[in-house]
Parts: structure tokens; sequence; C-alpha cells
């Protein structure tokens, strides 16, 4: 899977490549003039999900200026930091009523809406990111994701593709299910579900109030993103131990925008945007992990101790998390769908490679 991964991602760089100059810009897109491309100029407000400066929002700004130039002018997008417009936990019903026209936000998120919408990031159905990819653009995934999204009047198009992430940073090691006895854990979305079937304590708190959390003691492990961006929060001043393992083994980030506003352009902006942000969504996925190799050298330096998770854990983890994603689907027909269409993609396609690419 590693190598068919790459070889994706070699592919992609062709479209990708020009993408890479765009990469530190300014939070905010210059207006485009009356004389600027031909027709009527369309400006749409957005608010991201990060602060301005992580590397999630650099990529938004590359995107944004590239849907500026491929529209020669026609669509601007103001792009803002979280926070700056509303607080994180708005920006959904904000798109959706159309006080936004963009935002960028996690499913997970969104469950208080619709538990469903967990399942438009990879790490609730436990497949890696290029088989996101596969299940969204091949398998009929996404036409499924955006049947879900439309009934708030929201279209979602795959934003950003990420790595695994970190299982946990902690103050201990944490290999095996008896180490988490006892562990206070903070995590978001469905795996808070699957930490407290486990018999943990587990809690949400947002980004910006895990690390003092840490230090104060009022938990003792946190899941959040990738190591470069972990790191980057000052999670190694906190815990000492990264804990490795597959409890997210990808991570995809939504780009939602008012269906109404959409609905609005013409059928060729629509394509336009379609296919910068799509080029965007695989190109991120080599980006960030080029991050987390920066990551790696940057935990061995602050002292982090790096411990793998034994499988036994991990099949555990994975496993709770499916019986819940079954229980939700029994009760709920929507959630059901698409989890059974993920769930027959990912036995069907693991299949397939372990016959004709067993050397991978």
């Amino acid at each position: 899977m590693k190598n068919k991964g790459l070889t994706i991602l070699l592919i992609v760089a062709v479209l990708g490549s020009f993408l890479v100059g765009y990469a530190v810009r300014p939070m905010v897109t210059p207006a485009a003039g009356p004389g600027e491309g031909p027709g009527a100029v369309t400006n749409w407000t957005m608010q991201s999900g990060y602060a301005a400066g992580h590397p999630t929002f650099v990529r938004l700004q590359a995107w944004v200026e590239e849907v500026q130039r491929a529209t020669n002018g026609r669509l601007v997008i103001t792009l803002h930091p979280v926070t700056a417009l509303m607080p994180q936990a708005e920006q959904f019903t904000a798109v959706s009523g159309g006080t936004l026209q963009v935002s960028l936000g996690h499913g997970a998120w969104w469950i208080g809406t619709n538990r469903a919408f967990a399942l438009s990031d990879a790490q609730a159905s436990g497949l890696s990111s290029e088989e996101m990819q596969f299940w969204l653009i091949n398998h009929g995934g996404l036409a499924k994701i955006q049947e879900l999204y439309a009934a708030y009047n929201i279209h979602w198009l795959p934003g950003v593709d990420f790595p695994a992430e970190m299982f946990l940073w902690s103050k201990k090691p944490i290999r095996v299910p008896a180490d988490l006895q006892g562990v206070k854990v903070r995590a978001a979305g469905l795996a808070l579900d699957v930490f407290r079937r486990l018999g943990q304590e587990a809690f949400f708190m947002p980004g910006g109030e895990i690390v003092p959390s840490l230090m104060q003691g009022v938990i003792d492990a946190a899941e959040f993103t990738q190591l470069y961006g972990d790191i980057a929060l000052g999670f190694h001043e906190a815990a000492r131990y990264v804990n490795v393992g597959s409890r997210a083994t990808a991570m995809t980030v939504g780009l939602e925008f008012n269906k109404t506003a959409w609905d609005k352009l013409p059928a060729d902006m629509q394509a336009i945007v379609t296919n910068v942000t799509l080029a965007h969504f695989m190109f991120n996925d080599g980006h960030h992990r080029l991050l987390e190799k920066q990551g790696l050298v940057l935990a061995r330096e602050k002292g982090v101790t790096i411990v793998e998770v034994s499988p036994e854990l991990n099949n555990l983890f994975r496993s709770t998390w499916d019986q819940l994603n079954d229980e939700e689907g029994a009760k709920d027909p929507r959630f059901g769908a698409i989890w059974n269409s993920l769930k027959e993609f990912r036995t069907s396609y693991r299949e397939l490679a372990a016959t004709m690419w067993p050397w991978e």
C-alpha cells in the first residue's frame, strides 16, 4: 500500500507541483478588480478550522489563491483563521445558513448534528489516506458524503488529506491495553466513545487547552494531530512519550460550501473549483508526509520517546470502533449505508491488494 500510495502521489505531483510556490501567502487574498477576467466577480467569506500559521492554514491560502487564478479572478475567497469571525463550533451552522460561504472542518466536529458526519473522515473507518482517496473518488464515496451534507444545505469536497495521527501523547509508555488503565484521555469525535468503551475517562477539549491540561494533570494523555503539528503546539513539553499506532490511520478534512452559493456558480466555475480542490487534496497527503519527516527530526532533538503500540492494542481499538459503528448503523440507516460502503470497500480492496500486490 505504501508503494502504491507513492505512485499515486507522483502522478498527482504532475498536477500539484505548480502549487508549491503558493505555500506562503497573505492571509486574505486581494479582491479582483472589475477588469480581471470575463463575467461578474463573486466574493465569498471563509473561516478555517485552523489558526494562522498552522501548516494546514498555509495550504488553504495556496488553495484560495489557486481558485482565484484558475477562475481568472471571477471567484475571490477571503480567508480568515479559526475564531476570527466566530467560534469554531459555529462554523457548520454559519455555512449552512449562508453567513459563511466556505469553511474547513472535520466531520467529527459536527457529530452533535449528525453522527454520520464522522464517516467523512478516514479515521472512523480505519482506511489509510490512499484508501480514503480511492473510496471517495473511485468507489462512489464522494457522492454518498455529498448527499449527507446536502440535507443541511452544504456542498462538501475533500479539502486536506493527512497521514496517520499519533495514537496518544502520554506521561508513560502505552503499548498494550493494560497500559491504558486509569489513564484520563483527551479525545475527539467518535474516538471518545471508543476510549470510553475501553474503560477510560475520556474528555473533549479544544486544541489550545490540551497542553496546559497535560501539564496541570487534568488529563494524562491526549490525541490531536500529526507529530509535526503537535510539536509545534508544544505537546513535547507536557508529555515525554508519543505512542504511534493505528487509532487514526489517516485524517480527511472537508471543505464545506454553502450549497445555495455553490449552486449559483456557473457550471464551469464549479468544475474549476472542484478540480483545484481535488488536486490540492491529493497533493496535501505527500506534503504532510514531508512535514512528518521534519517532525521526527524535531522529536529526537527534543528528547521525545517514540513508543510503538502493540498489535493487540491496535486491533482492540479498531475492532471496538467497528463494533460501535455497527451499532450506530443499526439505529441510523444513513449512517449504516455509508459505513457499510466503507466496510465493503475496505474488505474488497485489501483482498485485492493482498492477492495482486503481496509484496507491498
